[in-house]
């Protein structure tokens, strides 16, 4: 299994019009339909990642893939060749995790300060204890 991530700027600059070069035309025009940069930015970069974890780990082009949506949105990679991939995306960040063994889930969220607030009602009592046991410096990465 490999996995690929990125962190991006908001800004959309003559980088990321000379990127667009590197995806399918499908992504391009979905690309270009977004209204706001930052889902302009996500929608490019997790499609050049793809191409880029499938190629380093195949011996084919990047542009010798073709991707497909299919129920509940789930990627799969055409043809397959025996490649497993998913995707995900926060706020600015983008992910790839591509599996030749098995099929694959990967998710990437922005922590926020955990709703210590609703920790009684979504958590068992030895979860709870789990949260709170230790510091408070890694409290958040404990409950999510």
């Amino acid at each position: 299994m490999e996995v690929y991530y990125a962190f991006l700027n908001e800004q959309w600059d003559n980088l990321d019009e000379l990127l667009l070069q590197y995806v399918s035309d499908e992504r391009r025009k979905k690309v270009l339909s977004y209204r706001f940069k930052e889902d302009r930015k996500l929608s490019l970069y997790v499609e050049l990642l793809s191409r880029l974890l499938l190629s380093s780990i195949s011996s084919k082009h990047y542009d010798n893939f073709t991707f497909k949506v299919m129920e509940y949105g789930k990627p799969i990679v055409v043809g397959n060749d025996g490649f497993h991939i998913s995707l995900s995306h926060t706020r600015m960040c983008v992910a790839v995790c591509v599996s030749e063994l098995c099929q694959v889930g990967i998710d990437v969220e922005k922590i926020n300060d955990a709703p210590m607030d609703i920790i009684k009602t979504c958590f068992s009592q030895n979860e709870i204890d789990a949260i709170l046991r230790g510091g408070i410096e890694r409290l958040n990465e404990r409950f999510y």
